[in-house]
Formats: C-alpha cells, structure tokens, sequence
C-alpha cells in the first residue's frame, strides 16, 4: 500500500489494518529526524516498534536524538 511517500509492506492477502501492533517489529524511517518523519518515528515508537531514522544532515539527527531524550526524561 501506498500512504503518500509511506511504504506499508504487507505480506500477501493480509489486510491493512492500521491499529496493528508494532511491537518487536523494525521500523526504518528516511528524513526521520525532522517534520513529518520525525512526527511518524515517534508515533511508530509509541506503538513499540523499534525505530532507525535516517537523514542526510549529522545535525539533524543530534537534534532529533536531544529532543527525544528530552521526552523520555520530561524535559
């Protein structure tokens, strides 16, 4: 299925059903350390995946590091 740019591989005959859980499942997210990839790492981390975020940029990813933490320690 396609969501815009988001790829849902599923496998054969099974239905997409989007409260599915993620737990012990990888999620790897490209441009996920700002705007909507980061939004959609942290919805997927919520829902107990195990998240990788890509970006092209070292700063971005520190700052996306920083900002999780942040979370994680109520900051």
């Amino acid at each position: 299925m396609l969501f815009g740019r988001i790829h849902i591989f599923l496998s054969p005959g099974s239905p997409f059903n989007p409260t599915m859980s993620l737990q012990n499942k990888i999620v790897v997210v490209t441009g996920g350390a700002t705007g909507i990839g980061f939004a959609l790492a942290k919805s997927f981390c919520e829902k107990g995946a195990v998240v990788v975020i890509g970006s092209r940029r070292q700063e971005a990813i520190d700052g996306a590091i920083k900002q999780s933490e942040n979370k994680l320690h109520g900051k």
